[in-house]
């Protein structure tokens, strides 16, 4: 109950805390909990399901996946197989658990109303299922950002086409209802379960090992002297878009030991993205002082775009060019290098750089492709800026 409630107060805490605790059965039996008190409480029919067995296959079947696929689409994490097994159970965990939290407090009123012979206008219950879906429909996008590293943008619209898909499937199943009952038997659950018995294992796999090793993290970081497990805690933070405690991972761990490069190179990307330029140009010093081969090169695109920003067009020039000697055809690097070019009055070659960013996404292998592709795009309209 704990990590319902904390999804009313801090909704992306929330959903991390799900992530590293949460139960499939735990989530289920709030889900028809939820679902007997919806049923209790009689409400609004609407087109999409409100008790729990029609809610929980929707989400299971349409809904989940839709929104995994459409968020791989839109963000490029990964191969379509490794980030379904990966994020498959996560993010249903988690949807299901916000299903229940935004549909609990509605199930609760319209049964104190009742109880209390407040009768409850069309009109306002209505509305009070239209805010409880767009309530879940927020923690929807908070599970895939949380769990996917998804932007809340991307989120947002991947749970808008897993509703429209949901919507087709619900009208879909509404014509074959008498298959959904043959369906639901326990004979044939139980030779489903034992023909696909492993490939719900498989499916599992990915939230039972990402809740193993934050365990083992954590144990590992009651150590005072080991800064690996600290940077791998903050990894994962990083990656649930929690800034604040990635940063405090980091930090942690520079202080342990203050040549962990890996963790000030961190440090100057979260510094960056918050606008802390001056702080994040001195993390990027100390990372090069060490290795300027760190990270693929990488530390000098990061200060390059960094110097750019603080408008030191030679300084952002000589950084650049140095990462594009070492990795010409990175797309991110030559779209920054063009991006110098132009405002130091060297229109030919930034086109030319921008040309070669946009040949380097087309040419990139197919699981990197969708991970690159907003500097292709980015760099394709730059070029049409300066041809024109």
């Amino acid at each position: 109950m704990k990590l319902i409630l904390q999804l009313y107060m801090r909704p992306f805490t929330g959903m991390s805390r799900i992530l590293d605790e949460g139960r499939l059965l735990n989530a289920l039996l709030l889900a028809a909990g939820t679902g007997i008190l919806l049923q209790l409480a009689g409400g609004v029919r609407t087109l999409l399901p409100l008790t729990a067995f029609f809610a929980i296959a929707t989400l299971a079947f349409v809904f989940v996946p839709t929104a995994i696929l459409a968020a791989n689409l839109l963000g490029g994490f990964g191969g379509v197989s490794v980030v379904f097994q990966r994020e498959y159970l996560a993010v249903l965990v988690c949807a299901i658990m916000g299903w229940s939290a935004a549909f609990l407090p509605l199930a609760l009123l319209q049964i104190l109303l009742r109880n209390l012979r407040i009768p409850l206008p069309l009109a306002a219950a209505l509305t009070l299922w239209l805010l409880a879906s767009l309530y879940f429909l927020f923690l929807a996008a908070s599970a895939l950002r949380t769990a996917m590293g998804a932007t809340m943008a991307q989120a947002a619209i991947a749970c808008i086409l897993a509703v429209i898909a949901s919507i087709l499937g619900v009208a879909i199943a509404s014509f074959t209802r008498g298959m959904l009952y043959y369906l639901a038997s326990p004979f044939f659950l139980y030779y489903a379960y034992r023909i696909f018995a492993s490939d719900v294992q498989f499916l599992g796999a990915g939230l039972r090992s990402r809740q193993n090793l934050r365990r083992h993290l954590e144990a590992a970081a009651v150590n005072p002297h080991d800064a690996d497990a600290q940077y791998q805690l903050g990894l994962i933070y990083q990656l649930r878009r929690q800034w604040n405690e990635a940063e405090a991972r980091f930090r942690r761990a520079v202080e342990i030991d203050p040549e962990e490069i890996d963790s000030l190179y961190q440090l100057a990307r979260i510094a960056r993205r918050h606008g802390r330029l001056d702080e994040a140009s001195s993390y990027l010093q100390r990372v090069l002082t060490l290795n300027d081969r760190h990270s693929l090169h990488e530390a000098w695109r990061e200060l390059g775009a960094l110097e750019f920003q603080r408008n030191r067009l030679p300084q952002a020039e000589q950084a650049l060019h140095a990462f594009i000697e070492r990795r010409e055809y990175d797309p991110e690097g030559l779209y920054w290098y063009g991006k110098v070019l132009r405002s130091l009055g060297r229109d030919r070659e930034a086109r030319d750089a921008f040309q070669r960013a946009i040949d380097a996404v087309r040419t990139m292998p197919s699981h990197r492709k969708a991970e690159v592709r907003q500097w292709g795009g980015q760099a394709a309209s730059e070029l049409r800026a300066l041809r024109s």
